[in-house]
């Protein structure tokens, strides 16, 4: 479960940060209206409770008959149910709850982008600084405060984590998605 719990923290503190900061680096050149827009379609996801997360994704994505799972099947394409094998549960658990988290890092990092004084902005480009040296010496050093708040935020979180690990799998297959909350849950509960 600790071994689990570290892989999952892991994922979480790389791959919904990358996701959230590249899309809200893409909406801060938006115009106001469609940014807004934007920004409820990412939102929209972590709104809806978990359990409507869970069961959209078991029914619709990785059902072996029914879903994204079984058509890829029913192409010639043998490949397992994720959340049945032992080697993939895991990462398609995080999957859910990845798709669930980075539209909230992609408000929060887009609020703080918005915050970043604009005369810096106008300052390094009246320079010559490229795209990617605006947002790494001006955009990232602004808002390094939001970007390791929210890196904590995570690490507590991910330690947290049980509904989509009790909702799609249970802990198994074999113990595969067992964190340290399911552990705990099964020990008090059950045993």
């Amino acid at each position: 479960a600790l071994g689990n719990n570290i892989r999952w923290t892991i994922l979480f503190v790389t791959v919904p940060v990358v996701i959230g900061l590249l899309a809200a680096v893409l909406l801060l050149g938006r115009s106001r209206r469609s940014r807004t827009i934007y920004q409820l379609i990412f939102l929209f996801p972590y709104v809806l409770a978990p359990v409507t997360n869970a069961m959209l994704w078991l029914n619709i994505i990785f059902n072996p008959l029914t879903g994204v799972v079984g058509y890829v099947r029913t192409l010639g394409l043998n490949i397992p149910a994720p959340l049945g094998n032992i080697h993939t549960a895991l990462y398609a658990v995080a999957s859910v709850d990845i798709w669930h988290y980075w539209g909230f890092l992609t408000i929060v990092y887009l609020a703080a982008l918005r915050q970043t004084p604009s005369e810096q902005v106008e300052a390094a480009q009246v320079e010559g600084a490229s795209g990617w040296q605006v947002f790494r010496y001006v955009y990232i050093p602004s808002i390094l405060p939001t970007i390791l708040l929210m890196y904590v935020m995570i690490i507590i979180f991910s330690f947290l984590t049980f509904d989509y690990i009790y909702l799609l799998t249970g802990g198994g297959p074999a113990h595969a998605t067992e964190m340290l909350s399911t552990y705990a849950y099964t020990l008090g509960f059950s045993s």
